[in-house]
């Protein structure tokens, strides 16, 4: 459950003919379960047929904070006859910029994971059509750990990647078991995600080495138990 309270904020200026407006919103006290995220400032202009939005989450660390969030957008007034003869087609353009992004608030649309913690860092451009983006930049993951419900094991996560037209390749991404259930446990996987628009289509992954996936917890309902340890078929 998120938490947070909002002020919100609504101006209008111009001539009537070409009126132009902004908007304003504040998340002061943003929490995620346990997690304390910080400010989320909106703020959205229109101007020049276009629509430009910003937003910015602000994290507090101690005696310093840090932009964690920084994602801009842009895109024409399409709905507007006079625009829509200019653009055939609605577009967007934009940037995201994430430093020390807290992963937990991707939990609630990970299935089958919980108590994510970690950060990831990004810089990505994106621009196109709605149905047809391309994108492009790099992204990190850095002290991630979680908890995967069917067997309930803690896993960690390490690892970088980019994003080029419509393929995240998956660099170095190394995913260990938590020395305490099984010391040996780490696997190495490289590959490429293809996206569909902003969904994930197909990928193609090589994995090498070893994991811990069963173990006297069993694995959700299925009824197994025991010891089982994973060595993918591709391992060099």
């Amino acid at each position: 459950t998120f938490y947070g309270s909002v002020d919100f904020s609504f101006f209008v200026y111009g001539t009537r003919d070409n009126p132009n407006s902004e908007i304003e919103i504040f998340i002061k006290d943003f929490r995620y379960k346990d997690l304390q995220a910080g400010e989320i400032e909106c703020f959205g202009k229109v101007e020049d047929d276009m629509i430009k939005l910003n937003s910015v989450l602000v994290i507090n660390a101690g005696e310093m904070s840090y932009n964690a969030m920084d994602i801009s957008v842009s895109i024409p007034m399409w709905f507007k006859p006079d625009v829509k003869i200019r653009y055939r087609e609605p577009y967007v353009t934009g940037k995201v910029r994430l430093f020390r992004f807290p992963v937990a608030i991707f939990e609630p649309i990970i299935g089958g994971v919980s108590e994510l913690k970690g950060d990831i860092t990004a810089d990505v451009d994106f621009s196109g059509t709605l149905d047809k983006p391309n994108f492009k930049g790099k992204f990190s993951l850095q002290n991630c750990i979680f908890k995967f419900n069917q067997n309930r094991k803690y896993y960690l996560v390490y690892g970088s990647g980019r994003v080029d037209s419509n393929v995240v390749y998956v660099d170095d991404l190394n995913l260990w078991n938590n020395p305490d259930d099984y010391g040996d446990g780490e696997v190495q996987i490289k590959g490429k995600v293809y996206l569909d628009g902003f969904s994930v289509s197909s990928g193609d992954f090589k994995i090498n080495g070893k994991l811990l996936v069963v173990d006297k917890e069993g694995f959700g309902a299925t009824g197994i138990y025991g010891r089982v340890i994973t060595r993918p078929i591709n391992e060099k």
